[in-house]
């Protein structure tokens, strides 16, 4: 496929480039002698903000998407971002799953029920240890998302679209009639501010922007 294709050809590019010399062989060195996974952090100070916004999701190494691997986790954090003081969850975690999937010929589309049994299996084992509770959205209109978080969810996982038009940002949600809509990053913030929210997690492409205004919140 020549997209394909193309995101790899751009992931192996970046990897070759990031990861090569000592940095490289570290790399290599902790892949192989970590068999219980690797995690990658990415943090950009406020002065390379156009680093930050390159797709790093396409690292990839000449055999595969480093996203892709199991035992691989790749993240984003916020520039200047340090830890935050938070109390134990006192009960089992709440996962609440938004996947954006608007039938409108501006976006790609998605494939709904691949994108829940992927979510589902890398979680199952967690399910079946009766330590996390996954919840699916309606559908993804602003309003139906409002609701939902009017209860309590430790973790949001967002599937869809993002987009930026002359430096602003906005997330893609679906109108009642499943057509787009876009909404501004700002408004997107204010909709998870003090929901108790523990962590988002953003599967849409240009939407490293919200990820670090979220990460403020």
């Amino acid at each position: 496929d020549s997209k394909v294709s193309i995101h790899s050809d751009f992931g192996q590019e970046l990897f070759s480039t990031v990861f090569n010399g000592k940095l490289g062989e570290y790399f290599q060195k902790n892949l192989q002698g970590n068999g219980d996974g690797l995690r990658i952090g990415l943090q950009f100070d406020e002065s390379a903000s156009r680093l930050a916004k390159l797709p790093w999701e396409f690292l990839h190494d000449g055999d595969s998407f480093l996203v892709s691997r199991p035992k691989i986790l790749l993240s984003r954090l916020p520039a200047n971002g340090g830890r935050v003081s938070t109390s134990p969850i006192d009960s089992i975690l709440r996962m609440l799953v938004i996947i954006s999937a608007p039938d409108d010929p501006t976006c790609s589309p998605l494939y709904v029920e691949k994108e829940r049994d992927m979510i589902l299996q890398a979680v199952d084992q967690l399910i079946a240890k009766g330590m996390i509770e996954v919840e699916f959205t309606d559908d993804a209109t602003f309003k139906t998302i409002q609701d939902y978080l009017l209860e309590k969810y430790h973790i949001v996982h967002f599937t869809g679209h993002a987009e930026e038009n002359n430096g602003q940002g906005y997330l893609i949600l679906e109108t009642e009639d499943l057509k787009a809509r876009m909404v501004d990053y700002q408004v997107v913030c204010d909709l998870f501010a003090e929901k108790g929210v523990r962590l988002v997690v953003l599967s849409a492409c240009k939407s490293s922007d919200l990820a670090e205004r979220l990460a403020r919140k």
